[in-house]
């Protein structure tokens, strides 16, 4: 027979973590709308902000659930480490 300890189990863990999910969908939906701002830049306004318009499509080619700006702040700080270090 089988004994299933019922206590150690939380309740509402399961909502939690279907809110966070459902969150972080949504957080990541605005950010491809913002990318769409980006997107419609000349070259030399996206170069101001450290960025090339190749950077933009390739941020918007990462997995749907990802947050894309994510990706791009990422990009422009390694950008400016090399920078900083004479590499780029």
């Amino acid at each position: 027979m089988a004994v299933f300890d019922l206590g150690a189990a939380r309740p509402g863990r399961g909502w939690q973590r279907a809110i966070g999910a459902w969150a972080r969908l949504v957080r990541a939906a605005r950010a491809r709308r913002e990318m769409a701002v980006l997107a419609q830049l000349s070259e030399g306004e996206l170069k101001d902000i450290g960025l090339r318009p190749d950077d933009v499509a390739n941020a918007l080619a990462q997995p749907y659930g990802s947050d894309p700006t994510h990706y791009l702040a990422d990009l422009v700080r390694e950008r400016r480490r090399l920078a900083r270090c004479g590499r780029f």
